[in-house]
């Protein structure tokens, strides 16, 4: 797990703890004010409820959308929506606490100037503040900064010749046939390396190798795939959920007419053994 992970579940957690002992440490003071003062908070809290509850919902709407996209549950858009949804909604959610925490403090401070409930309500504000944005900032470095940062240094030794120059810059890389090794030496992916490279799983790796835009080393005993061929791919583009669909569909179909054909030889074999 990397430092600017590590930084956003270390600031999670402490935006959770902090906004639980916050409210444990207003309520303890407000048994102090007067019945009639804490209705007056009470309802004054209830109208305001209204502004950040939305925000919060929106905020967990994206989230689920985002870590079920990343796991490749919603064909709705691209996948490299996934990980900027889940910032979006961290994001949201952090200004929902923040939002909260100075509308409690508001009604405090109207309602009981002065008192130590209002200075609690004050200094919760200002660390739940705090904590947010460290944790709203952490989410939109990392996703917005950190990852294509990472993802071009990671791309930078590609040369520009992968790329006929008569092609389009987003035309799709030319084809190969698949499982034949250049013949030159070449570096190979395992089929783990070449999923986390292109940030895809492993059904889009095997729709690019059933079109031929990435080849297979046919000399290697376990399935390894050439690295070339998955840098031209990452420049050029990954297919769109629906041809992956589609082309899958056309795998699975294929697998099925060739595991009937396997048995249907087994069966012909096995009447030609009784026969003699």
């Amino acid at each position: 797990m990397s430092s600017w992970q590590l930084l956003i579940v270390g600031a999670t957690v402490g935006a959770f703890a902090i906004s639980h002992l916050s409210d444990a440490l207003i309520e303890r003071k407000a048994l102090a004010l007067d019945f009639a003062v804490r209705q007056r908070i009470y309802q004054r809290e209830a109208r305001a409820l209204l502004w950040w509850r939305v925000i919060d919902a929106v905020a967990i709407v994206l989230l689920i959308l985002g870590i079920l996209k990343v796991l490749g549950k919603v064909v709705l858009f691209s996948s490299e929506y996934g990980f900027p949804m889940m910032a979006c909604g961290i994001t949201l959610y952090c200004a929902a606490a923040t939002l909260r925490a100075w509308m409690r403090q508001q009604a405090y401070a109207r309602e009981a100037q002065g008192s130590p409930a209002s200075s609690s309500a004050r200094i919760a504000a200002l660390l739940t503040t705090f904590v947010e944005v460290v944790l709203a900032g952490a989410a939109c470095w990392y996703v917005f900064i950190y990852l294509p940062a990472a993802k071009t240094a990671s791309g930078a030794t590609v040369p520009a010749k992968t790329v006929p120059a008569e092609q389009p810059a987003a035309a799709r890389p030319r084809k190969h046939k698949a499982g034949v090794a250049p013949a030159q030496a070449e570096q190979w992916l395992s089929e783990s390396n070449a999923v986390k490279f292109l940030g895809i799983d492993a059904d889009y790796l095997e729709v690019l190798v059933r079109r031929g835009s990435v080849r297979i080393n046919p000399k290697s005993d376990t399935r390894e795939y050439l690295r070339r061929d998955i840098e031209t791919e990452q420049q050029a583009g990954l297919p769109t959920d629906q041809e992956v669909a589609d082309e899958l569909k056309q795998v699975k179909a294929d697998r099925e007419s060739s595991e009937t054909v396997k048995v249907d030889r087994v069966n012909n074999e096995g009447k030609d053994a009784l026969k003699e």
